[in-house]
């Protein structure tokens, strides 16, 4: 057997962690096949409404985040989203809201469904099944069906794409599915260096994994990577059980960086993107000065959608193959499964 620390003979060891590297190896198929799925809704009663706003927590509410951060340079109707406790106040029936779980038993998600259906906003549900897929049918909500048997995190790709088409054909955006759908063609790129087979030496994501091994991760990001430093962070907490701090710019140039290193094991990682200001590039190439041999850039070429889902499925291997470093299961998430069940047995209490 090979020496190399993350050697594909080394990640076949596990069933589980085969089975989460087949999924990031087929993102770019279910980002269409979320596309095919968003071309189904009706436009009866939902085009041109004045606001589309996402509602989702986790995994489910990443979908929310890249629709407002990325594809709203898509739109001229405001795109917005949150994964806070309850959805505004302010949401009326001119306004849509897409609420997004795919469990379909995420107690905030149903509360914000019920919730807008008595204040008569215009609604679609986005679900595997549960009690929401139940509820949207009960009310005649329109609703899309996702892929089932997935763990809620690793069905991104296929909300990614439903999204993006939901928004094309209610009239949001123009041609947004189809530059997606480029974009998705284009992971294949991602997954041929960064996938397991490819070699440590080569592997730029194995090597951020061993980097990361022995430290406190951060993350530095600005704009639409922001969004992807949250996926990293929250990928490495729920499939490496380990922490990471994101650090968006200009934000953290205005207060973090007088506080850093936080400490000895401090490990940093910056997305970079080949469209990148100059003002980032200075306030980076300031920061990296302090830190060190601690530091590791991560390239992105393309426009701001390509470079979003690639940095979203480079953030993936990544966390896989620390995982496999830390000989942790990546897809068992207990904590959450018995906070979870904690809050059920609360509700059916009150």
């Amino acid at each position: 057997m090979t020496s190399e620390p993350l050697s594909i003979e080394r990640l076949s060891s596990s069933p589980k962690l085969i089975e989460m590297i087949r999924m990031i190896d087929e993102q770019p198929k279910y980002y269409r096949k979320g596309l095919e799925l968003g071309q189904k809704i009706s436009t009866e009663e939902l085009s041109s409404p004045r606001t589309v706003f996402f509602y989702g927590l986790g995994g489910s509410g990443i979908v929310g985040l890249l629709s407002s951060i990325v594809f709203s340079a898509y739109s001229r109707t405001p795109i917005l989203a949150s994964n806070a406790l309850r959805v505004p106040e302010w949401l009326m029936p001119d306004d849509l809201l897409i609420v997004v779980s795919y469990s379909g038993e995420t107690s905030e998600v149903l509360r914000a469904f019920n919730e807008a259906l008595k204040k008569g906003i215009r609604l679609v549900a986005m679900t595997s099944g549960g009690s929401l897929a139940e509820f949207a049918r009960r009310q005649k909500v329109q609703l899309i069906e996702l892929t089932k048997g997935f763990p809620p995190r690793m069905a991104l790709p296929e909300m990614t794409g439903a999204a993006a088409s939901v928004l094309d054909v209610i009239g949001i955006t123009s041609n947004l599915s189809n530059t997606l759908l480029q974009a998705a063609e284009k992971l294949v790129e991602v997954a041929d260096i960064n996938g397991p087979a490819s070699s440590y030496e080569d592997n730029i994501a194995k090597k951020a994994a061993l980097h990361l091994s022995d430290g406190l991760p951060h993350v530095f990001c600005y704009e639409h990577l922001y969004l992807s430093g949250l996926r990293l962070k929250n990928q490495l907490n729920e499939n490496a059980k380990y922490p990471c701090i994101v650090h968006e710019i200009p934000e953290s140039m205005h207060n973090t960086l007088e506080a850093l290193p936080y400490a000895i094991n401090d490990k940093y990682i910056f997305f970079r993107s080949s469209r990148e200001p100059m003002d980032v590039s200075v306030q980076i190439d300031f920061l990296k000065s302090l830190l060190d041999f601690k530091v590791m850039d991560i390239w992105f070429s393309g426009d701001s959608l390509y470079e979003t889902i690639a940095s979203i499925m480079w953030s993936d291997y990544l966390s896989i193959y620390l995982a496999a470093l830390r000989g942790v299961d990546p897809i068992t998430v207990a904590r959450i499964s018995s906070l979870r069940k904690k809050i059920e047995e609360s509700l059916k209490k009150t």
